[in-house]
């Protein structure tokens, strides 16, 4: 170690090594700056190297070129300072020295100086923010927000409450409003025991926090309660902030990957037929996590995307091979990065051919030469048709009353609902060989089948003209137990005083075992007299059930023993049998006008389900095309989708943009 010089030699200075030689330096005055704080920097001296010197070495501490430019401060305490400037030399040259190292280090800064202070950054309105309250561990939770909110106006809702040691945490999500008021209530708040609460807000990246099993569970009954198995539409708009979500503290982001794909998981375990998703308002950026939606929902049609975090057209790629046919990317910043609408229909084209609606509006035609990559198909088929509605209601209640009677072991009250000069005759495919020939006789007796009967004198007495002949004949027909359920209605013609109505279904013989079940077909000539409706011309035909139409028949009546009657309530609340109404041809009014969208599609419809699209239009609400979506998808049943529609309008499940003027 170092020793004090003697009084001799003030200023030398002895080593003694540890082989017990001696080595001598002498303190270099040139630069000497003696600190007053005292402590290791109360001095400040130099070394000369000696063995550098005997050896012919360069001592750089003896030149004047580093005359002061190394100064340093004094020691802990000391006052005395010195700059920390890189050394030059005259020439140009750097030359290192062991305080550069620390330089770049401290950057500059002296190991007493304090690092620069930078103002507070504002509070944004937008992204997440975290609510620390100090030592709030302590206290009940909804105690402290009772307490925030009785100061706070800014309506808030808390995400992802925690404990964080002694502190008391939770998140805001786009609302730094309140996170600023929050904050400027701190130590306003006195609890109980006296303790005031101490508010801290900083931003945040969104909370992290693993689903456990039982919130997966709550999070199945939420999208149970979003989900219409009427329409097939599942309602994920604003998953996150769902009141029975945050209720319970759960919170599950759906710009999250992990939360989408267990979404995703839950649809295709359990609603994979879903025809119509709704992600909107969900801050999704990325179309990756849908990809299962490829594989698994063949039916979907329709995806919703507005009002999320899209920013290129691009990432639609990963949905390519959904045959979607309705798209919805408004409130994206993808929509604002083409100026010319067919330039962004085609972008969006590029990924979904088939597509017809883009962003609520109806999408032109494309022109092509290409070939339709599906072959031709028939149009699928229709249990029930109906030309007019207003006579469809008259006809439902007909053959209601009807049926009360003709099923009763007495049919002379149905002599009301034949003219005077009406006309019956019954044919049948049954066969006397086969099992309950007993009954069938009584319909081969009756039998007009042209095919069977050729005998022009057969023909004339088996065709029954007047009312009185018809009720005999059909008394010695056998009684019957009608399944109204299995009853199909079609009205393919309507004048203004008549109708054409066939009626098919099932029945059972009455006595007969229940296997011996029947099929008929009815064809009703129905015209208007006095104030009621009677039957001007009847062809009945009777054969013998399916395998698959006698276990419905079944099933049917196991499940009640008394037959139920044909109930159809049309879409108005109380329609009073008016007299049926002629279907209009549909005229073009002016032929070089271009046509609008609307028109487009209904060049491909029939002018009776153009009228139909129409009338369901103006009654309902709703627009055009979802009118006739609701329309096709019941198989162009009116009373069937008008019934649908009403259901789901009480229950609140019909979507707003469904409407041409949103409902009140």
């Amino acid at each position: 170690m170092p020793m004090g010089g003697s009084s001799r030699y003030p200023n030398v200075y002895k080593k003694v090594r540890n082989d017990n030689s001696r080595h001598y330096f002498e303190l270099d005055e040139r630069d000497t700056n003696v600190g007053s704080g005292g402590g290791n920097g109360g001095r400040n001296w130099r070394r000369d190297n000696y063995w550098g010197k005997q050896r012919g070495g360069h001592n750089r501490y003896d030149d004047d070129r580093y005359h002061g430019q190394e100064g340093r401060r004094g020691g802990r305490g000391g006052s005395s300072q010195r700059g920390r400037g890189r050394v030059s030399n005259n020439d140009g040259r750097d030359y290192p020295n062991r305080l550069q190292e620390v330089y770049q280090r401290s950057r500059g800064r002296g190991r007493g100086s304090k690092r620069p202070t930078h103002p507070p950054k504002a509070i944004t309105d937008l992204g997440w923010h975290k609510i620390i309250v100090r030592n709030g561990a302590q206290y009940p939770k909804e105690e402290i927000l009772r307490a925030i909110r009785n100061l706070v106006e800014e309506p808030f809702i808390p995400i992802s409450m925690d404990l964080e040691r002694s502190d008391f945490v939770f998140y805001l999500e786009d609302n730094g409003r309140a996170a600023r008021a929050i904050t400027q209530v701190s130590r306003r708040i006195a609890m109980p025991n006296g303790h005031r609460l101490v508010f801290h807000t900083n931003q945040s990246v969104p909370p992290i926090r693993k689903l456990t099993p039982l919130q997966l569970e709550k999070i199945k009954l939420v999208m149970s309660n979003r989900y219409s198995p009427e329409m097939a539409r599942l309602n994920l708009k604003n998953f996150h902030n769902d009141p029975e979500l945050t209720k319970e503290e759960i919170f599950c982001p759906l710009y999250r990957a992990h939360n989408m794909t267990t979404i995703l998981g839950i649809i295709i375990s359990h609603i994979p037929e879903v025809r119509h998703i709704d992600f909107s308002h969900n801050k999704v950026q990325q179309l990756e996590e849908l990809k299962p939606l490829l594989t698994n929902c063949h039916s979907l049609k329709r995806l919703s995307l507005e009002y999320n975090r899209l920013h290129h057209v691009e990432s639609l790629k990963h949905l390519t091979g959904l045959h979607l046919t309705e798209l919805v990317l408004e409130g994206n910043e993808v929509c604002n990065k083409y100026n010319d609408p067919d330039t962004y229909i085609s972008a969006v084209r590029k990924y979904f051919p088939k597509l017809q609606y883009l962003d609520g509006h109806e999408l032109p035609k494309t022109i092509g030469f290409e070939v339709d990559e599906d072959p031709p198909k028939l149009p699928p088929s229709q249990p029930a048709y109906f030309c007019d509605q207003l006579a469809k209601g008259v006809a439902i209640e007909f053959i209601r009353q009807y049926y009360q009677i003709f099923d009763t072991a007495c049919r002379t009250p149905l002599l009301a609902a034949y003219t005077d000069d009406a006309v019956f005759s019954l044919s049948t495919a049954l066969s006397e060989s086969k099992a309950g020939a007993r009954l069938v006789t009584r319909y081969v007796q009756e039998n007009r089948n042209l095919k069977k009967v050729t005998s022009p004198e057969q023909r004339h007495k088996t065709l029954i003209k007047g009312n009185k002949n018809i009720i005999d004949t059909l008394s010695r027909l056998p009684g019957t137990v009608h399944d109204p359920g299995s009853f199909l209605i079609d009205i393919p013609w309507v004048a203004p005083h008549l109708m054409h109505v066939v009626l098919s279904g099932l029945f059972c013989q009455d006595g007969a075992k229940l296997q011996q079940v029947r099929s008929f077909t009815r064809s009703l000539i129905i015209v208007k007299q006095g104030e009621g409706y009677c039957i001007l011309n009847e062809e009945l035909f009777v054969t013998y059930a399916t395998a698959s139409q006698v276990k419905s028949f079944k099933s049917n009546t196991s499940a009640s023993s008394q037959p139920t009657p044909v109930t159809a309530p049309p879409v108005q609340a109380h329609v009073s049998s008016p007299p049926p109404v002629p279907v209009a041809p549909v005229q073009i009014t002016s032929p070089l006008a271009p046509p609008t969208s609307e028109e487009t599609a209904l060049a491909a419809l029939q002018p009776i389900q153009v009228q139909m699209i129409k009338h369901f239009s103006q009654v309902s609400g709703m627009r055009f095309q979802y009118s006739r979506m609701c329309l096709q998808e019941n198989q162009w049943d009116y009373q069937k989708a008008g019934q649908l529609f009403q259901d789901l309008h009480k229950k609140g499940q019909v979507p707003a943009e469904y409407f041409k003027h949103p409902p009140n």
